[in-house]
């Protein structure tokens, strides 16, 4: 199939993306989009906005230390990345808010003179994008809503909700990335469309390489090893994994990935079998895939993870390894190839069980499901998407 649909719409366009990832952070569906997307294939321009912090967050976390100078950073000939510059804390203020946004548009627009977007693709992650619509002379906007905003801890719930809605209202294309987050946006806009995560799947395939060496740090621990790897962040359930490791004291427990600084490590300091071993390039992580004997989704239960597509359960059936999770909507498809457990002891059983008999007839038929979901896979369905819009629209 073409990668640009059936007609090539999609090309040589000026895409702004507003993103809630730093670009060198996990790698994500908003990266990956935005990378295919400026590819010579398709030619767009594109300058992908990182999203702001406060002078607080820069002062209380040395992980963002070199983040708030705003800045541009070129990726490739057609993809710019820029650093906004820091905001004023206390965002719940409505004249803060107004402040900070202000600031943020000037930055933007400035740079987006500098490259020459002229009436861009509004592509945004932000559910307070509202408020700057039109700022930019877009002559599109997409919505690709991968996350409940407003059920993240220490938000204005309300605030988030009517943000959101008035933005999916006024988009053009609204893309969720889970069935639970479907309903709610598809009754405010008709042209709103479920599109799952994906895999990189060449690359996760490594993990099956006989040549894929794995990392010496994992040859030094007790086996079985079970991994994790992901953000270490408010949303995932660390005192499942403290339970784990207490049922388990012979288990040795991997959590790779960087750890949010709101994280407090200090209680698995008396758990030897658990290990932080911090963030690794994307391109070790089959090599780690493949040292774990079983991989692990450990999301909190609650409001935001019922509507979370969790992106690790699709990785770790693309690289061949048996997977135990927490009971959440979203994967109920691959219940029959994977281990869900609904509380804390069937997690600690699924381990057992997966270790026993990790059936090789379910990590094959794992294999095989995720090839659907390949990056390429799903950007073309998204290009083919915008292009019947574009045309119905006159936007092109």
């Amino acid at each position: 199939m073409d990668r640009r649909g059936d007609d090539p719409l999609l090309k040589d366009q000026s895409i702004m993306c507003l993103s809630t990832m730093y670009w060198d952070f996990l790698w994500t569906r908003k990266q990956r989009f935005m990378n295919s997307l400026s590819r010579p294939e398709y030619g767009n321009k594109i300058l992908y906005v990182e999203p702001t912090f406060s002078v607080k967050e820069k002062l209380l976390d040395p992980g963002v230390k070199n983040k708030g100078i705003a800045q541009i950073k070129k990726i490739n000939e057609n993809l710019s990345v820029l650093t906004p510059p820091l905001w004023v804390p206390f965002g719940r203020f409505e004249a803060i808010r107004k402040l900070n946004h202000r600031q943020s548009l000037r930055s933007i627009q400035k740079w987006q003179r500098n490259l020459g977007l002229q009436h861009p693709m509004l592509w945004t992650y932000r559910p307070d994008t509202a408020s700057l619509l039109g700022a930019f002379s877009e002559k599109f906007v997409v919505y690709d809503c991968v996350d409940e905003h407003s059920a993240y801890p220490g938000r204005d719930k309300r605030l988030v909700q009517q943000q959101e809605d008035v933005l999916v209202s006024r988009a053009d294309c609204v893309f969720v990335s889970a069935r639970g987050l479907y309903e709610r946006r598809k009754r405010l806009n008709p042209d709103t469309f479920f599109i799952p995560n994906g895999v990189d799947f060449p690359h996760l395939r490594k993990a099956q390489d006989p040549a894929t060496e794995i990392p010496e740090f994992l040859k030094s621990l007790k086996r079985p090893i079970l991994g994790f790897v992901g953000g270490i962040a408010d949303w995932i359930d660390l005192d499942l994994v403290r339970y784990i490791a207490r049922a388990r004291p012979d288990y040795s427990i991997v959590l790779v990935g960087p750890v949010t600084r709101h994280i407090d490590l200090k209680p698995f300091h008396s758990l030897p079998n658990v290990f932080f071993p911090g963030p690794k390039d994307r391109m070790e992580i089959p090599a780690y895939l493949k040292g774990f004997d079983v991989c692990l989704n450990i999301f909190k239960l609650n409001e935001l993870s019922q509507t979370v597509n969790p992106l690790k359960v699709y990785e770790y059936l693309a690289a061949g390894r048996p997977v135990v999770s927490v009971n959440m909507p979203e994967i109920h498809h691959f219940k029959d190839i994977i281990w869900i457990a609904r509380d804390e002891e069937e997690f600690v059983d699924g381990i057992d069980r997966a270790l026993k008999d990790p059936s090789p007839e379910k990590i094959q038929e794992g294999i095989r499901r995720v090839q659907e979901y390949s990056w390429d896979s799903l950007l073309n369905q998204v290009v083919e998407i915008l292009n019947k819009i574009l045309k119905r629209k006159g936007k092109i």
